[in-house]
Parts: C-alpha cells; sequence; structure tokens
C-alpha cells in the first residue's frame, strides 16, 4: 500500500475514536507519564497532536523526542489500534499552564480484530474450531500491520 493511502486509512480509523492512550516507552529518568487523550488533531506533516497533563514543573530536563505509543479503543468497536512511533515536546506558549503539546510522528501501525465472546460451551468450541481453520488457511487475519517508514 502507498504511504498515502496507509495514512489516509490511519486518519479515518482514528478519527472513529474519541479517546486515546498515550505511554512514554523510553528509557529516561524524566517520563510522560500515561496519559488519556480526549483531543486530537493531525497536523500538515500527519502527525497526531495533543494535549496531557505537564508531568513536571520543569520540562526542560526532558528529552525532545522520545519512543512512544498510543492505543485507541472503543467499547462496541470490533477492533483496537495501537500506533508506535516518536512522539515531540512542543513548546507551545499559548498552551495551558497544566498542559505539554505533543506532536506524534506514526512509524508503525497495527489494528487489531476482535472476536465475539460466546456463553455456551457448544458455540465457544465452533468458535475455537473457526479459529484454527481460519488460521490455517488465512483467509481472515487478526491484526493488520503496516510500516509507515
Amino acid at each position: 500500500m502507498n504511504t498515502g493511502i496507509q495514512v489516509a486509512f490511519l486518519k479515518d480509523k482514528i478519527m472513529d475514536f474519541d479517546t486515546g492512550l498515550f505511554y512514554d516507552q523510553s528509557n529516561q529518568v524524566l517520563k510522560c507519564p500515561t496519559s488519556l487523550i480526549k483531543a486530537f488533531y493531525f497536523d500538515q506533516q500527519d502527525n497526531i497532536c495533543f494535549f496531557v497533563e505537564r508531568p513536571y514543573v520543569d520540562i526542560n530536563g526532558m528529552k525532545g523526542q522520545f519512543a512512544s505509543r498510543l492505543h485507541f479503543h472503543k467499547k462496541g468497536v470490533r477492533w483496537s489500534m495501537d500506533l508506535f512511533g516518536i512522539a515531540a515536546i512542543v513548546y507551545y506558549t499559548d498552551a495551558p499552564p497544566h498542559k505539554v503539546l505533543i506532536r506524534f510522528r506514526i512509524i508503525q501501525a497495527k489494528c487489531f480484530c476482535a472476536r465475539a465472546h460466546c456463553s455456551s460451551v457448544i458455540a465457544g468450541l465452533k468458535q475455537r474450531v473457526g479459529y484454527f481453520v481460519r488460521k490455517l488457511y488465512q483467509d481472515r487475519p487478526d491484526c493488520l500491520e503496516m510500516a509507515l517508514e
């Protein structure tokens, strides 16, 4: 798939979610805490931008860019999404004093399809057999993975 088509596909899927979780996956001492993001937008370079709570009074000791992950899941939607990439703290003068603007560049995306849960034993057995048949013939993947770089 073309990178432009992949980004357009991801934008459409991400906009289906109202919230997401932001994880700082760096190994630095001063890290951004795991944060719930409720409002986000895409800039002109297709980065995801959002505000998080300011982790420290003085954030100058934090690295400007760090490895991070965004996880999107919504109740009632049969799939979820994990985005891996590089986050950067943007020193934005109009940001509220207790917030920090983060710009997230997507490097890799994984979409996961959730399986329906069954309440009866027979339905559970039927689901497991169907799962093994799908895995054997690979007609419907449970995970879609894209690398954007």
